[in-house]
């Protein structure tokens, strides 16, 4: 049989043409020969999913079951139906799952829970939820149940040993992967980090939750790392991440108070008690007791080690970050540079070098939040050397760890010169800066997704606003706002007058956004009431009369240029 000119090129070359061509052409050129047919759904589908929406990352297609089973044709009309929902989106979102235990400071992960199975896991006070996909796109809320270790449980029912199950039990507050599925570090509010594995899978038909057993514990530096003498936790640890084998936690140590029995009157009936004295003077002395705070690293596969380094921190750390590669860590904290950068050595040790300072700020501020690129995504050319920070004063800003910068941190610099010439200078290693225009509230997270990676969602302090923004076209409008024209000419209008949105998560909350998490369709959220998504998926949920979109509308904030912001509610 006589083959084309085309399947006569060499595939490599093939595959390079073929990149530039649309879906639709693909498609039908794939229904031309076999052979064409054989190295587009093999080669060329799967890259155009890439490129539009970058489907070969983690938890893009992992959290649509029916996705998973789809042939590359449907995933990549998906990728391109759900890119442009993007540019065109009827602010859709819906509340997961209100917090049972009332106000709490949550914790939201993506999750896999199986190979291949990508879920949100949700911690709330001292509760766990798993956010799990159904066949038919809706969401399922399964609760997770975290037993006490054998020999615990026989102490505390024994009376013998109170302060461990109570320490298993604390509040949570971070999360971090395992070494594989269906495994995850959990640091609780008594200094505790525990590492958790799937021990029996939810069964929703029969209300089986999901069942985590504690496989090890992480051996914490510093004085107390279990409860004090008062009860609390002496070891606190604020925020954890793992990467490239090395698990990063930052820690707060409450040192023992100074002793105030002389301030206390001499009496018979005083000294008498054998109980210890809960006083004004014990309970400030207590609260002003001196801290320390630092970094500490472990290897991720074997918590019963010492920490393999210990960091100190003249200021509390609120945020860490593992390069994928364990090149490098980056500590988020309080001053006038809150942002430092580590090198780290082969072995995952520090390098013995000063820390770098990648920002400066005039006034103490605080980093809250970190993120960086997945290597996987193909909008990103340098994922590894990408860092994204969002401050708390109202700015999220994105440095490039390529660029050289100053010295150690107490080093100065023109940032920091109290005589700088404007107010907008920026080192050099920062290249990007974005803010609300109409609002200060301070940034408390981010995350990134959204096509090729590349929209980064901030969580605001107030109002449970997410600020959106795309950065390959920081000056462009992330969503086109249109009424009357159709799509055509919505794709046809001048780009270049927008900065973004905010738009206002469902529930109406006035509280921050403590947690965000981001995949190519979906942003999932935390405040203190209760967990919600932002959908863009661009199939419908849920068989509704008429194909009508799973969730409710939410209020958004459009930013023009010269124009300010028009809030349109989007309700029914």
């Amino acid at each position: 049989m006589h083959r084309s000119r085309l399947e006569q090129l060499p595939p490599e070359l093939l595959s390079h043409l073929l990149s530039f061509v649309c879906l639709d052409s693909l498609l039908s050129l794939s229904a031309t020969s076999r052979l064409l047919h054989a190295f587009i759904t093999s080669s060329a589908l799967p890259t155009y999913a890439a490129k539009t929406l970058g489907a070969r990352t983690p938890f893009t297609l992992q959290h649509l079951p029916f996705h998973r089973r789809a042939p590359w044709a449907q995933r990549a009309q998906w990728g391109e139906r759900t890119s442009e929902r993007w540019g065109a989106w009827d602010g859709r979102g819906a509340v997961v799952s209100p917090w049972t235990g009332g106000k709490c400071l949550p914790v939201v992960k993506l999750w896999e829970v199986d190979h291949g199975v990508g879920t949100v896991l949700v911690a709330s006070g001292r509760e766990l939820q798993l956010w799990a996909t159904r066949n038919d796109g809706n969401l399922e809320v399964i609760p997770v149940v975290v037993p006490l270790p054998p020999g615990v449980a026989a102490a505390a029912a024994a009376g013998r040993g109170a302060a461990a199950p109570r320490g298993a039990l604390d509040d949570v507050t971070s999360l971090a992967s395992g070494t594989r599925p269906g495994e995850v570090v959990v640091a609780r509010h008594s200094g505790l980090v525990q590492r958790l594995r799937v021990a029996h899978h939810a069964d929703p038909a029969r209300r089986r939750p999901l069942v985590l057993e504690e496989t090890a514990r992480y051996a914490m530096p510093g004085p107390g790392a279990g409860p004090a003498a008062d009860g609390k936790g002496a070891t606190a640890v604020q925020a954890l991440h793992s990467g490239g084998g090395l698990l990063a936690a930052a820690t707060t140590t409450r040192l023992p108070p100074p002793s105030v029995s002389s301030a206390l009157p001499s009496s018979s009936s005083l000294t008498a008690s054998a109980t210890p004295l809960h006083t004004l003077a014990t309970s400030l002395s207590s609260r002003a007791a001196p801290k320390s705070h630092a970094v500490t690293l472990h290897a991720l596969s074997s918590p019963w080690a010492p920490a393999s380094a210990v960091l100190p921190f003249a200021a509390k750390p609120w945020a860490v970050h593992l390069s994928p590669s364990r090149r490098w860590l980056a500590v988020g904290h309080t001053g006038t540079a809150p942002l430092s950068l580590l090198h780290l050595d082969s072995t995952g040790s520090p390098t013995g070098s000063p820390a770098l300072a990648l920002a400066r700020t005039r006034r103490p501020t605080s980093v809250y939040g970190l993120t960086s690129p997945s290597p996987l995504s193909s909008g990103w050319a340098n994922p590894d050397e990408t860092l994204l920070a969002a401050l708390y004063d109202s700015t999220a800003r994105v440095y490039d760890l390529r660029v050289p910068v100053p010295g150690p941190a107490s080093s100065s610099s023109s940032w920091d010169d109290a005589h700088a010439a404007a107010d907008d200078e920026r080192p050099r290693n920062e290249v990007l800066r974005l803010s609300d225009p109409w609002s200060d509230d301070a940034a408390y997270a981010l995350a990134l997704g959204g096509p090729q990676g590349a929209v980064l969602a901030v969580g605001s302090a107030r109002n449970a606003a997410v600020r959106l923004f795309d950065l390959r076209a920081p000056a462009a409008p992330l969503f086109l706002l249109v009424e009357a024209e159709t799509q055509r000419e919505a794709k046809a209008r001048d780009r270049a007058t927008a900065r973004g949105i905010t738009a206002f998560a469902p529930g109406r909350d006035r509280s921050p956004v403590y947690g965000l998490a981001g995949e190519a369709s979906r942003f999932w959220g935390v405040t203190e009431r209760r967990g919600f998504v932002l959908d863009f998926d661009a199939f419908p949920r849920g068989g509704g009369a008429g194909g009508r979109r799973w969730g409710e509308r939410v209020a958004y904030v459009g930013h023009e240029e010269g124009g300010g912001g028009t809030l349109r509610w989007m309700g029914e």
